[in-house]
Order: C-alpha cells, then structure tokens, then sequence
C-alpha cells in the first residue's frame, strides 16, 4: 500500500496507480461578446484536453395545485427515442447559453407555457444508459405554479402536453420518475425518498 497526499489530505491506494485513459482529443474556443454584446470577438482562448464529453440536457419538473392533489406537467414524446412515451418537458442545451434559460426555452417549446418564475436545481442526472442515443448529463429543475394550472400545448418534439396527478403517472421516459421523486422529496411532501 503506498500514500501520496492530495490537497493537503493523505490518500493511500492498494496497488500501482490507476490513471485514466485518454483517448480523445477535444478543442474548443472560448469566445468573447463585442462591445454592443451581439457578435463576437476573435477567440479569447483555446482550450484542448483529452477527455470526452457528455452531452448536456435539461428537464424541468413543473408542479402546480394544492398539496395533496398536486398536477405535474408532463409531455408525449413525438421522436425517438421513447416516441409515444410521457416525459418531463426538455432538452438540449445550445452552445453558449445558460441551463436555467434553456429550461424556459425547453419548457415553453414543447408546452407553450411561459415561467419566468423560481427554477429551483433539483440535481444532476447522468447514470450510464439514462439515454439510448449516448453519454448524457442532464440538470433538471422545479418550478412550482402554485394552485394555478395554465392551459398547455405539445409543440415543438413533444406531441402533446397534459397535466397530471403526481399519483396517476404512468412509467416516464429515460429517469424522470427519479426527477419527480426528487422534487417531490425536495418540497417536504410525503413521498418515498429518491434512489440514489
């Protein structure tokens, strides 16, 4: 057993060290807003390094209604994977822009329903296989209406949009069912704790 110590902490590790293999050269360029903020400088900075990199979504889990009889906003999908099934409303983050921005862009795409509200970070969800497509992390967060429930609309991948009672669910597509709970957890209402 050999020690090296790491931030000032002693870590010890059983046998010769394991270093990650790298495999993957990445690029990218770190651009710089002009003076007006609409175009864009000539790169700041160019990064490279060899480690992949996931894809990145985000889902939104939109609660509204009283406690006890509560609705969740949900979608049926319109594309593969998962086409036909219900899910959160989201989806991918354009390069540049921000995760809480693209979950309003997301949520009012696929829904017609404009939150300008609290998007609370409920957590991150990356399990290997949560996406049939490949490698994707995904930020989900919460948005709680209140007692109000706004008409909604399928638009954009999403073929329908409907709200639901949280204990009418069907199976949701990739992990929502994890999100759900999570939000669900988060605001203190009685249900079962995430899986972790």
């Amino acid at each position: 057993m050999d020690a090296r110590t790491f931030g000032g902490a002693l870590l010890a590790s059983r046998g010769p060290v394991m270093r990650r293999r790298r495999t993957l050269r990445i690029c990218s360029q770190m651009h710089v807003p002009d003076a007006a903020g609409i175009g864009y400088t000539e790169p700041m900075t160019k990064y490279c390094y060899e480690y992949a990199r996931p894809a990145f979504s985000v889902d939104v889990v939109v609660l509204a209604g009283p406690v006890g009889a509560r609705r969740i906003l949900v979608v049926r999908r319109n594309v593969d994977p998962f086409g036909g099934m219900w899910a959160l409303p989201g989806g991918f983050v354009d390069e540049g822009e921000r995760p809480v921005e693209a979950a309003r862009r997301e949520l009012c795409e696929e829904t017609g329903l404009v939150w300008e509200g609290p998007m609370v970070p409920i957590g991150t969800f990356g399990d290997p296989g949560r996406d049939p497509r490949g490698w994707t992390v995904s930020a989900a967060f919460l948005a709680d209406l209140g007692l109000e429930t706004p008409l909604v609309v399928g638009g954009d991948d999403a073929a329908e949009a409907k709200w639901m009672f949280i204990d009418e669910l069907p199976s949701l597509a990739f992990d929502h069912d994890e999100m759900v709970a999570a939000a669900v957890w988060r605001l203190g209402e009685k249900v079962e704790a995430p899986v972790e």
